[in-house]
């Protein structure tokens, strides 16, 4: 519990921070060359895969997974977009020596988050983002875990602080209408204890599911 509202408190610290860094740059950049420039709201939705970025847990390794991304922002000013997003991302966790699917980790996560898109002219649109939340965390586990441990075997997994930072381009299909493409690396990492039968088995680890993700999809502007 200690783990977690500490979590939260850097968590309001950097959600703050963004709020500032967009007011601020906003009220200084002023003017611009958007081809959308009557359109204030930005609706994205966008999907691809998802890779571990480093080893999840000792003994533990993750396949390519796969990541939905939905979010919703406005626009301060022609260059400071804010707004906030949800995903979800899924991987499955294998024991390589020992061929055993340990189950599926799945994490929703909610980013605020801020845009910061340099002039630009015609149809293609580049920027950077930077964005603060919070990652849930669950392990549903595979029935042959159960299986080795002859009986109930579980993950419990923390709620952990979410940072991701991505680039990307949108190119102006119609001025409502974007395609989208962002590269993107989000932080989480916290505890995973086992649990049941399996605890007795397992010391507490952590489990290091940040992940480079690649995201591609639609956005609307209205």
């Amino acid at each position: 519990m200690k783990r977690v509202k500490e979590g939260y408190r850097i968590v309001l610290v950097l959600v703050l921070g963004i709020v500032l860094f967009a007011s601020n740059a906003a009220a200084m950049s002023q003017g611009g060359g958007h081809s959308m420039n009557d359109k204030k709201w930005i609706f994205s939705i966008r999907g691809g895969p998802s890779f571990f970025s480093k080893k999840s847990a000792a003994g533990v390794s993750a396949p390519v997974g796969s990541v939905l991304n939905s979010s919703l922002a406005y626009k301060l000013s022609d260059t400071v977009v804010m707004g906030a997003s949800i995903d979800w991302e899924s991987h499955d966790l294998e024991a390589p020596t020992s061929s055993l699917t340990l189950g599926r980790a799945s994490t929703i996560s909610i980013i605020p988050f801020v845009e910061i898109r340099p002039p630009h002219a015609g149809q293609i649109a580049p920027y950077g983002s930077f964005g603060a939340g919070a990652n849930f965390n669950t392990i549903a586990e595979d029935g042959a875990l159960n299986n080795v441990c002859i009986g109930s075997c579980s993950f419990d997994s923390d709620i952990t602080v979410a940072i991701r930072i991505g680039a990307g381009i949108d190119y102006l299909v119609t001025p409502a209408i974007s395609f989208n493409t962002e590269l993107s690396w989000k932080l989480n990492s916290g505890a995973l204890d086992p649990e049941g039968n399996f605890g007795a088995l397992v010391p507490p680890t952590r489990l290091n599911a940040s992940a480079l993700s690649v995201l591609l999809g639609l956005r609307y502007n209205f």
